[in-house]
């Protein structure tokens, strides 16, 4: 069943990512990230986004525990598939602050729909989950944060009318995450139990054998 939510969360972003898309605008994350190189490389959307969010998988291997990150690692490859095949539809022409408000809202809510499964999209949000966990940091603010650096790095590619734009949707994405807040953090912190409860379970299988 969970597999299921993660397909809806995972479509529901991807829709946010066409609409954006179809309006020139870039948004941050590694999603942003990956659309900006995409608009100077012909790799795709798909294997742009595989490649830029590895070095993120190792973080949350070791900080969030396997099953944060198996659970990530199939919410990302469902994201490239359907992008993939969403890739395949003609870009429709949107006007920029429509695509913001519409494409900001959809990818803020799959977001949050995958943090509130145990998810996320990789990346960016990754660090936000995890920030999150050790300090108590709200995981919107944090996005947002890392949204403008990484916006300010990618400029030269989407000017700064697009800077606009993109900050913007940055915001949009943010609020949302920000709303569900504390269930994401119960959520984190039930998981977190859930852990220490099956480690402490096979620490005593091990001292009986």
């Amino acid at each position: 069943m969970k597999y299921v939510h993660l397909i809806i969360a995972c479509l529901i972003v991807s829709m946010g990512i066409y609409i954006l898309h179809s309006a020139n605008v870039a948004t941050g994350g590694t999603v942003g990230l990956a659309l900006s190189i995409n608009y100077w490389i012909t790799l795709g959307f798909a294997i742009t986004y595989l490649l830029v969010n590895i070095p993120f998988m190792i973080l949350a291997y070791k900080k969030l525990g396997k099953e944060f990150t198996i659970s990530t690692v199939i919410s990302i490859c469902m994201l490239t598939g359907i992008s993939f095949l969403t890739g395949l539809i003609p870009t429709i022409s949107i006007p920029a602050w429509i695509g913001v408000v519409l494409g900001s809202a959809f990818a803020g809510i799959g977001m949050t729909y995958l943090f509130l499964k145990n998810s996320s999209l990789g990346g960016t949000s990754i660090l936000a989950v995890f920030l999150q966990k050790k300090y108590n940091w709200d995981p919107g603010k944090t996005l947002f944060i890392l949204d403008i650096f990484i916006l300010l790095t990618t400029v030269y590619s989407i000017g700064w009318s697009g800077l606009l734009y993109s900050a913007l949707s940055a915001f949009i994405v943010s609020t949302i995450v920000s709303i569900s807040r504390k269930q994401i953090s119960a959520k984190l912190n039930d998981n977190h139990e859930n852990d220490s409860i099956l480690e402490d379970e096979s620490s005593e299988m091990l001292i009986m054998q």
